[in-house]
């Protein structure tokens, strides 16, 4: 599990929105300790009033193997979703998107998430 855009709500919220009503899952217990390293190098850098240019590359909260597509969605610090609730991104995918972020620099000291 990398990143994701979990972190955005407080920790004792991280959770994936459902359509429909459905009871949110919460992000499971063993990827924890990984989330609340990632929230707070993301506080490091929002903090630093000058110093190092940082963009933080966030992919869904699912994120494996599968197929280049070279279609995904971009945005900022909200978790993406598709019509039937679910965050996901090919491992081929993020990459794309991130070569991308690296070549065109869109987001300069903010965080970016990818998903389908």
């Amino acid at each position: 599990m990398s990143d994701g855009s979990w972190w955005s709500a407080a920790p004792a919220a991280w959770r994936s929105p459902r359509p429909g009503g459905q009871r949110p899952a919460r992000l499971p217990e063993a990827y924890l300790p990984e989330a609340h390293a990632h929230r707070a190098v993301l506080a490091y850098y929002r903090a630093l009033d000058d110093g190092p240019d940082w963009t933080y590359v966030s992919p869904a909260a699912e994120i494996a193997p599968g197929t280049r597509t070279g279609r995904f969605r971009v945005d900022g610090d909200q978790l993406m979703t598709d019509d039937q609730g679910r965050s996901f991104i090919s491992a081929e995918d993020y990459a794309v998107a991130f070569v991308d972020e690296l070549e065109q620099h869109a987001h300069p000291r903010a965080r970016m998430s990818v998903a389908y």
